[in-house]
C-alpha cells in the first residue's frame, strides 16, 4: 500500500504536468497544446496554489521515503 503522501504527491504532479490553471484570466491550457502554453506562460502570471495540507503530506512523504532507503 503506498503511503498517502506520495500519493499526494502524484496526484499533484499529474494535475501540474496535465493542465496549467491562470486563475488571473481564468484559462486552462492542456498540454497537448504546448506552443499555447508557452505562450501564455510568457505573456501572464501563472498561478500554482498549493494547501498547506498539501505541504504537510508531502513533508510527510519525503520523511517516510528517507526512512525507507
Amino acid at each position: 500500500m503506498e503511503h498517502r503522501a506520495v500519493k499526494a504527491l502524484t496526484r499533484r504532479l499529474n494535475y501540474l504536468r496535465g493542465t496549467i490553471v491562470d486563475y488571473n484570466k481564468d484559462i486552462l491550457i492542456h498540454e497537448r497544446r504546448q506552443l499555447d502554453a508557452i505562450k501564455a506562460i510568457k505573456s501572464c502570471r501563472i498561478s500554482i496554489r498549493v494547501t498547506q495540507t498539501e505541504i504537510k503530506e508531502l513533508e510527510e512523504g519525503r520523511r517516510w521515503l528517507k526512512e525507507k532507503d
